[in-house]
């Protein structure tokens, strides 16, 4: 269990704050959300900052959360060489604190980090916002030198570090975070209680690698399985319902459907075979690492959406990523056509959650078809673009 002074910090996409607090109550016992970031950082994501008494391998099974780590320090830094000073004795007495090897155990548990290491390597990484009288160069060096110095036996390194801190400065303050994961808890491409060198080992062998393992394959224009999540989060997962994503490229969205692990049907379709074949595979591998236990029927059909072979009102729900981008254009009688096979398709009081850049043309997509009600719209931040996910309702 987590000593109550602990303080998470799980980064998401902008847009997804409101889910991934949801996901955190739903989840976690005794969770408190201490602070929502407003500021953007990295390529458009924003921080969430809790506490939990829950394990930290619970922890490491949220789905919203790009990556999860323990934040050890948010304050105020000096101005000039000062501020520097000052960063060093800071992170010394962090280093130096039980609390801090206290959590280097949380780390070893949700990593399984081997006990036989004996010089565990670490990075820095190192962001810097606003102006100061230091180079980020210069404060990422100063943690560095402090953490060497304070675990001599511990190695430098670039590449696959066991233990990668994050030092964020901006606007004349200071956070240091030690990340809970040798890579995005996002990527689903390993399961966080499976030893890397497992993981890679069975990886290779197109071997599951851990139980909610899928996302191997690789497709342009696939989502993130944290956006993927939250579409199916919002479609409303209940037993015994009839599930689709009629665009489904890898299947992401149908996979993260899966992981609710409810009874049911779903479905997912792509008109290219390509696609169609990837997405079969992930979804074998998927299952298979969930042994058998997942409780969905599963299918996944090459199909065109335009033209889909179902009878009229047989869907409950339907998530789906909506071709949007100058590789994936799309126009307005396209549009109009999608949002009328959908509604052909969906069972009046139904709900369909869609992810489109070309807002403007969907409105008026939207308004030709008339059956459907706009429940919520709102913008998220995806690689740089910023897309809208409606969420609709079935007249």
């Amino acid at each position: 269990m987590n000593t109550p002074s602990t303080l998470f910090c799980g980064t998401v996409w902008m847009g997804l704050e409101e889910i991934a607090q949801v996901e955190l109550n739903e989840k976690l016992d005794n969770c408190a959300i201490v602070n929502v970031s407003q500021e953007l950082f990295g390529d458009g994501k924003r921080k969430i900052f809790f506490t939990t008494s829950v394990p930290v391998t619970t922890i490491t099974q949220l789905r919203a959360f790009e990556d999860i780590s323990i934040c050890y320090l948010r304050d105020y830094l000096l101005q000039g060489k000062k501020g520097l000073n000052q960063l060093s004795r800071q992170v010394a007495n962090i280093l130096s604190s039980p609390h801090f090897f206290q959590t280097l155990q949380y780390h070893k548990q949700a990593t399984t980090l081997d006990k036989k290491i004996k010089r565990p390597s670490f990075k820095v990484i190192g962001t810097m916002k606003g102006r100061h009288d230091f180079r980020r160069i210069d404060a990422v060096q100063t943690v560095q030198d402090v953490i060497q110095s304070r675990f001599r036996r511990w190695r430098f390194s670039l590449e696959n570090p066991a233990l990668e801190f994050w030092l964020d400065v901006a606007d004349g303050k200071s956070s240091f975070f030690l990340k809970l994961s040798r890579k995005p808890f996002s990527q689903r491409t390993y399961n966080h209680l499976t030893p890397v060198a497992e993981v890679a080992k069975r990886s290779r062998s197109c071997q599951t690698s851990g139980k909610g393992t899928y996302k191997i394959e690789s497709y342009e224009g696939s989502l993130p399985p944290t956006i993927a999540y939250a579409l199916a989060h919002l479609s409303e997962p209940t037993p015994n319902e009839r599930f689709m994503d009629p665009m489904c490229g890898l299947g992401t969205i149908v996979a993260e459907r899966l992981l609710f692990d409810l009874q049911g049907i779903v479905l997912g379709g792509d008109v290219n075979p390509e696609a169609v074949e990837k997405s079969l595979a992930i979804i074998r591998r998927l299952k298979s690492s969930l042994a058998g236990t997942s409780p969905a029927t599963t299918g996944i059909f090459c199909w065109d959406a335009m033209q889909l072979p179902l009878k009229d009102g047989t869907i409950d729900k339907i998530a789906c990523n909506l071709p949007f981008g100058k590789k994936f254009p799309v126009n307005q009688e396209m549009l109009i056509a999608l949002v009328n096979k959908f509604a052909r398709v969906v069972r009046p009081n139904g709900v369909c959650v869609l992810l489109t850049q070309s807002q403007e043309m969907f409105n008026i997509a939207l308004k030709r078809c008339g059956q459907w009600n706009v429940e919520k719209r709102f913008v998220i931040n995806l690689l740089g673009l910023r897309p809208n996910v409606y969420k609709l309702r079935r007249r």
